[in-house]
């Protein structure tokens, strides 16, 4: 979801809404300050509530942030901001929640490569995006990208919601 927008989002912004290079900067601070923000809400959090919860609420939370962009009408600069900050709450959310959930799913063992893998799976997310986001952008329009985001986190929901049950072990 991050990297997905980094292609178009510059010249978008600056076509659209006028705005120069410093603050199209903060536009993509935003995620990262959503993220590191939210860090003091979500892990006292996951000690108190089962880490598969909260995965499906900061996943749920991600999609309904990322369907913002997907709005059929102009969209203030304010809300995309706002929306961009709440993706980063809901990705630390998720990724935090997710280290939990997988430590206590997997024996101790396991753990080194499981955490490898998952974080080998972010960093292919951030090697994809750039180039499928920008060629949805390209060749289909601003809200594709959108789509696709949309469209992952409401898969990412429903696979969570298929394959999980059950394999919650209490923290």
């Amino acid at each position: 979801v991050y990297s997905s927008i980094t292609p178009f989002m510059p010249h978008f912004l600056k076509v659209h809404y006028g705005e120069d290079s410093a603050h199209i900067g903060l536009f993509f601070a935003s995620f990262g300050l959503g993220a590191v923000a939210s860090t003091f809400f979500w892990s006292p959090l996951i000690m108190r509530v089962p880490s598969d919860w909260v995965i499906l609420v900061s996943s749920t939370v991600g999609f309904l942030a990322a369907c913002v962009f997907l709005l059929p009408f102009h969209l203030s600069l304010p809300l995309l901001l706002v929306a961009r900050i709440v993706m980063g709450m809901a990705s630390m959310g998720t990724c935090t929640a997710g280290m939990v959930f997988l430590a206590n799913l997997y024996p101790k063992d396991m753990l080194g490569r499981i955490s490898g893998l998952t974080q080998m799976s972010l960093s292919t997310g951030l090697l994809v995006g750039p180039a499928v986001g920008g060629w949805l952008y390209e060749y289909h329009g601003f809200r594709a990208p959108f789509w696709l985001n949309a469209g992952l986190y409401a898969a990412q929901i429903c696979l969570f919601l298929v394959v999980v049950p059950g394999t919650h072990k209490s923290q």
